[in-house]
C-alpha cells in the first residue's frame, strides 16, 4: 500500500505582521499572494523577539498538517525602531528627618510602564540635599541610594556632615533596563550613620530618562 504524502507535508507563505500579542506570543498575519487573507492568534518561534515584531515586518509563515496548524518562522526586513524617549522629574516637596536605617525619600517615586513591547534603557539621576539641624559641630556620615521595586540597587553614595548646621549634596546615578511586560518603581532611601537631626530637604529632586534600545 502506497503512502498518502499530503498530511506529512508543510508549506511556506509569505506574510505581513497585522498585529502582535506580547502576553500569548502571538501574531496576526496578512498572508500574500493568493491566499490573500488575515490569520489570527499565530503563534510565533520562542527564537524570535518581540522586538521583530512590528506591524508591517515581512515574516514567512510554515503551515502543518493539512494547514491545520501555522507558526510564524521568521522575519526579515525588520524596520528600525522609532526615536523614543520618555523624560520625568520629582521634587519630594517634603522633608525627612534621617535616622540609622535606611527611610524611603518621600514623593520620590516614579513608576516606568513601557508604552510598547520593546526594551528601555532607563537613566535615573537625584540630588539628595541634606541640611544639618544642630547647633554644635559633629560627625556624622549620611548615605543615599536608589531602589527598584523596594529593593535598594545601583552603587551607595555618602557624603560627611561635621559642622554646625551644615548642608550637603548626594549625587546619584543608576542605569536600568525594562521590559514591556516588567513596569519598575524606583525610590531613594536614604540614612545617618549618627549624629543628631539631620534633614533631607524638600528640594530634593529625581530625574528619569527612558530611551527605547530595540
Amino acid at each position: 500500500m502506497s503512502k498518502d504524502v499530503s498530511k506529512d507535508t508543510m508549506e511556506f507563505h509569505r506574510g505581513l505582521v497585522r498585529a502582535y500579542d506580547p502576553a500569548t506570543h502571538t501574531a496576526a498575519v496578512l498572508l500574500a499572494g493568493s491566499m490573500s487573507r488575515t490569520i489570527l492568534g499565530v503563534p510565533v518561534a520562542q527564537e524570535i523577539p518581540a522586538a521583530h515584531m512590528l506591524a508591517g515586518t515581512p515574516c514567512t509563515v510554515a503551515f502543518f498538517a493539512e494547514g491545520s496548524q501555522s507558526v510564524v518562522l521568521s522575519t526579515f526586513g525588520v524596520p528600525p525602531p522609532p526615536a523614543t524617549t520618555l523624560y520625568t522629574y520629582e521634587d519630594t516637596g517634603t522633608d525627612l528627618t534621617l535616622s540609622t536605617s535606611w527611610q524611603t525619600v518621600p514623593n520620590l517615586s516614579i513608576t516606568i510602564t513601557p508604552p510598547t513591547p520593546h526594551p528601555w534603557t532607563v537613566i535615573l539621576m537625584a540630588q539628595i540635599v541634606l541640611r544639618s539641624l544642630s547647633a554644635t559641630a559633629e560627625y556624622a556620615e549620611h548615605y543615599a541610594q536608589f531602589a527598584r521595586d523596594g529593593s535598594l540597587v545601583g552603587t551607595m553614595a555618602q557624603a560627611m556632615i561635621t559642622t554646625a548646621y551644615e548642608g550637603c549634596t548626594i549625587p546619584l546615578l543608576f542605569k536600568d533596563t525594562v521590559t514591556y511586560a516588567a513596569p519598575r518603581t524606583y525610590t531613594i532611601q536614604a540614612k545617618k550613620s549618627g549624629g543628631s537631626q539631620t534633614k533631607a530637604a524638600a528640594w530634593s529632586r529625581m530625574t528619569i530618562i527612558a530611551l527605547r534600545t530595540a
